[in-house]
């Protein structure tokens, strides 16, 4: 009861500032997708971030009604039948929620140190993830070499969400987009 009175006043907020993602409101998922993202304890705060707890960083809803959703997460994290563990601090994760309410795939990524992500957009099928890691990265199979000691290494990286990571590797800082605020979910 609390819970439904809880998403009855208080709308999810998921913002993304690509051209392709927008803005995507409670309006916009269906009871499914609520009650899925209700039963996750998400950070609500960047003391919240600090803490451990898991981000949404990104997200953005498909034609079809699927929610894609990316974020940065510490220890162990859970996504329906998708689980991992963070390889050091925060590592990152990409996950498409179907308008059913299920985690229909997950793709996690990470280094031994504290990692973020940027931006994630889409083109076709690709989906394309921007970001810094910590240390050496493993993207599934792929791996981000790096040789700058402790120091943050911007990446760019592919992934089909049916097939998983494909491609990544280091870019210039320079080429990071620039994100206007580093935590894009709460309820408001």
């Amino acid at each position: 009861m609390l819970l439904a009175l809880l998403l009855a006043v208080s709308p999810i907020l998921l913002f993304g500032d690509d051209a392709n993602s927008g803005t995507v409101l409670r309006e916009d998922l269906s009871e499914a997708q609520l009650e899925t993202l209700a039963g996750l304890d998400f950070a609500r705060t960047p003391a919240d971030v600090r803490g451990g707890m898991t981000a949404l960083n990104q997200a953005f809803l498909l034609d079809s009604g699927s929610l894609i959703v990316a974020g940065t997460w510490e220890g162990s994290l859970e996504l329906g039948n998708w689980s991992d563990e963070s390889v050091g601090g925060r590592d990152l994760f990409v996950a498409e929620l179907t308008a059913d309410g299920d985690w229909s795939s997950a793709h996690f990524a990470g280094s031994s140190g504290e990692d973020s992500i940027a931006l994630l957009s889409i083109s076709g099928d690709r989906l394309s993830v921007w970001g810094r890691v910590n240390g050496e990265a493993r993207f599934a199979s792929e791996i981000l070499d790096h040789h700058t000691g402790w120091s943050p290494t911007a990446f760019e990286a592919h992934l089909y969400i049916d097939e998983g990571w494909q491609r990544v590797w280091q870019i210039d800082d320079e080429l990071l987009p620039v994100s206007s605020t580093s935590l894009w979910c709460g309820f408001a």
